[in-house]
């Protein structure tokens, strides 16, 4: 699944997943993965009726790789990247780990990122003068794991996003919408040293429309390589 999504899939856009655990690599070290998960429509989020949030495309399959490195032993960075011929997207994380006893630990994620979206990769049709949009998003999250039998770690999260929707318009012009989601996760990471899979479930809930937002089931799947210097 690693290898192949890696060479094979190319898909980017606007992601809110965790799929992460509260447990850091140690310093030097190095993971290299793949996730399929959802990605946000955003000019759909921001339309959408919530009476019935299923009604229109606003959300689509997601993919993109990252890689992490242990800065020292309380701190991991990651690179989140997708790549398509109609959008591209980075993320770059900074994870702290703030507490480590036995088998549980707990961490904080931030960072921020960055995408460029053609309407039509979002089949965006309400207004033919838009060139691109740009979207610029600050994620936050808090991990709890536990770490069970040394090969399984369940991870419970809380998270929250903002992300700042411009669109670029062919007569120069720009237009800019904000975006607020949040949600919560819970994953299982089961490792066969040093490869590794995880699935993610949970729900996201878009805060930005001006009624009571009903939420969306949410679901990943990644495979990785975690591997020492």
């Amino acid at each position: 699944m690693l290898l192949l999504g890696l060479t094979l899939f190319a898909c980017a856009g606007v992601e809110s997943s965790v799929m992460d655990t509260a447990e850091t690599l140690g310093k030097g070290n190095l993971s290299v993965s793949n996730t399929f998960t959802m990605g946000i429509n955003a000019t759909e989020w921001l339309l959408m009726d919530p009476e019935d949030i299923f009604d229109g495309d606003t959300v689509h399959p997601l993919q993109y790789a990252e890689l992490k490195y242990g800065l020292n032993d309380e701190i991991d960075l990651s690179l989140r990247g997708g790549l398509h011929v109609d959008a591209q997207s980075a993320k770059l994380l900074l994870k702290k780990q703030l507490s480590k006893r036995d088998a549980i630990s707990t961490a904080v994620v931030f960072g921020g990122a960055y995408s460029r979206i053609d309407p039509i990769y979002w089949d965006y049709w309400y207004n033919d003068e838009v060139k691109d949009f740009e979207v610029l998003s600050g994620d936050m999250s808090l991990l709890f794991t536990r770490r069970f039998w040394r090969v399984n770690q369940i991870t419970l999260a809380a998270r929250g996003s903002y992300h700042l929707l411009i669109s670029n318009f062919k007569n120069d012009l720009r237009e800019e919408e904000h975006i607020y989601n949040a949600g919560v996760r819970a994953n299982w990471k089961h490792a066969i040293d040093p490869f590794y899979g995880m699935i993610e479930v949970g729900i996201e809930a878009p805060l930005s429309i001006e009624d009571t937002p009903q939420v969306y089931p949410w679901m990943g799947l990644r495979a990785g390589w975690d591997f020492d210097l």
